[in-house]
């Protein structure tokens, strides 16, 4: 279901971080997604992924009512600055046995956009 919520995040931030950089791509929120086996998509907070070859957000309604704004704010950050990465043809994950490691190139982009901690 697409969120005008975090829609509404993602358009602040993309404002305020990213500087009018960023497309506008869909929001939506989801609280269970197939996730590689042996991955507990309850502790999925959000993920930068494609559906049908278009970017979207998906951002873990469940999991997130039990934390505070802060923390959502960040989550809907540090899946835009994959975006970001995915846009300017950086490298930032690495998939190994099954489990995704952000690598080195993901810390360079969240400096050179500005590191928000919430």
């Amino acid at each position: 279901m697409r969120n005008y919520f975090f829609t509404d995040i993602f358009l602040a931030l993309e404002t305020v971080v990213f500087r009018n950089t960023l497309p506008l791509i869909p929001v939506y929120s989801f609280s269970d997604v197939k996730f590689p086996k042996g991955y507990d998509a309850s502790l999925a907070a959000g993920a930068y992924t494609t559906i049908e070859t278009d970017p979207v957000l998906l951002i873990n309604v469940e999991y997130l009512c039990r934390k505070p704004l802060e923390y959502t704010i960040n989550i809907v950050y540090h899946e835009m600055i994959h975006y970001f990465c995915d846009l300017n043809g950086i490298h930032d994950t690495d998939n190994r046995n099954g489990y995704t490691y952000h690598r080195k190139e993901f810390k360079d982009a969240v400096k050179e956009n500005g590191e928000i901690c919430c």
